[in-house]
């Protein structure tokens, strides 16, 4: 079977650079290139490494296109001024413009072999690339921009066949379109790498001389952040908690940068100011690769992850769920169905979220107990999340849909 896979074009396939979805895509790669099932393709961000990374497949082709964000900055311009001056909504579909859709667009309409197109996570492309090609068409929804209020949302559900969801969250989002058919959609659950997210092939040495890398000494109780340093990902109020902290011996090890596709300089440079106060015991990783994020967990006392937005399903929490981690999270959006009560700490998001936070942060600090009885079950429940399931419901909702 012959499927083209299309990502969102800002980071490269394979992963080299991260992201999210394009370290799903990649275990999707990975798990295909062992059983052969599928004659994949996908559609990339050009990246050097990427393409030489991606030259060791034997059943992946790599299509790659150029896309920077000056390029989409100009391409949203464009947009914006097509919905002021066109009130119509078909109108609006037809003249809509991104640079990496068009390299797409143009890629469809030469290949009539495909016998099946998934999107990654782009609902608001959906009405184009249908009309590009005639193979079943199957939407990855990552995130809740497909819902009741998303601009032409019936149209989008009418036009594919089938969506592929990361949680049941998801799932209820697309279910308030009007005319979305409950059989359409499938659930999909998330993967992690079991084998780079194993501790226990950490040996206190190889620890040591990672803490010693961020200055961090044997004696100190290291709390971690891993994501991108904007708003919704709770970092500041993060910050903010760990500013409370009286004890010394306490570290903030924070993983993470902002991202070039977005204008998010502003908030960094919020966040940066917060962790004046605290600015001997706040560490600032930037960008970690996700083969080495492993690294941090391992030593890693407690992973604070506060989301204060409806995250689809988390990636980073389930990493620490597979590696075993005491998590604090939040009880937003999907995180509760891959990080359940017992097997993290779940906050609520009110009014009073940094001081909640505070408080669950030193409880979990002062009580080595608790700490190791939620590492066993945050392992017991991540134990399931493999890439291996991930690539057989994916497989099996293809199949049942096309």
């Amino acid at each position: 079977m012959r499927i083209l896979i299309i990502t969102g074009g800002s980071l490269p396939v394979p992963a080299v650079r991260g992201g999210a979805i394009e370290t799903r895509v990649d275990y999707l790669i990975k798990e295909n290139e062992r059983d052969g099932l599928w004659e994949l393709e996908i559609a990339s961000g050009y990246d050097e490494n990427a393409e030489k990374y991606g030259r060791r497949y034997e059943h992946t082709q790599f299509w790659y296109f150029v896309n920077s964000p000056r390029a989409v900055d100009r391409s949203e311009l464009w947009n914006r001024a097509v919905r002021k001056l066109f009130k119509n909504k078909n109108i609006q579909a037809k003249l809509f413009y991104h640079p990496f859709l068009y390299h797409i667009l143009n890629l469809l309409k030469k290949r009539q072999d495909l016998e099946a197109v998934i999107l990654e996570n782009k609902p608001e492309w959906v009405l184009k690339i249908r009309k590009a090609t005639k193979a079943p068409l199957f939407l990855h929804l990552g995130n809740d921009h497909l819902n009741a209020s998303t601009r032409n949302a019936a149209q989008i559900v009418e036009a594919l066949d089938g969506i592929l969801t990361v949680s049941d969250y998801i799932s209820e989002c697309v279910m308030n379109i009007p005319g979305a058919k409950r059989e359409k959609i499938r659930k999909i659950q998330q993967g992690s790498d079991q084998t780079l997210f194993d501790l226990t092939t950490y040996s206190e040495e190889q620890k040591r001389k990672i803490r010693r890398r961020y200055q961090i000494r044997e004696e100190d109780f290291v709390f971690t952040f891993a994501g991108r340093i904007e708003r919704e990902k709770g970092v500041l109020e993060l910050v903010q908690a760990f500013n409370r902290f009286e004890e010394t011996d306490v570290k903030l090890l924070i993983a993470g940068d902002v991202s070039v596709w977005n204008n998010s300089r502003a908030f960094y440079d919020e966040v940066m100011r917060a962790a004046e106060q605290k600015k001997d015991n706040i560490i600032f990783a930037g960008n970690v690769a996700h083969d080495q994020m492993a690294e941090l967990h391992a030593i890693t006392d407690t992973a604070v992850l506060p989301s204060t937005w409806n995250e689809p399903s988390g990636n980073a929490m389930i990493e620490c769920m597979v590696a075993g981690l005491p998590l604090i999270t939040t009880d937003r959006g999907g995180i509760p169905e891959y990080c359940p009560r017992g097997s993290a700490v779940l906050v609520p998001v009110t009014d009073r979220f940094e001081e909640e936070l505070y408080k669950q942060m030193y409880r979990l600090y002062q009580n080595p107990q608790e700490r190791e009885e939620l590492r066993y079950r945050a392992k017991q429940t991540g134990s399931q999340y493999t890439t291996e399931e991930h690539y057989v419901q994916i497989c099996r909702a293809i199949q049942e849909l096309s």
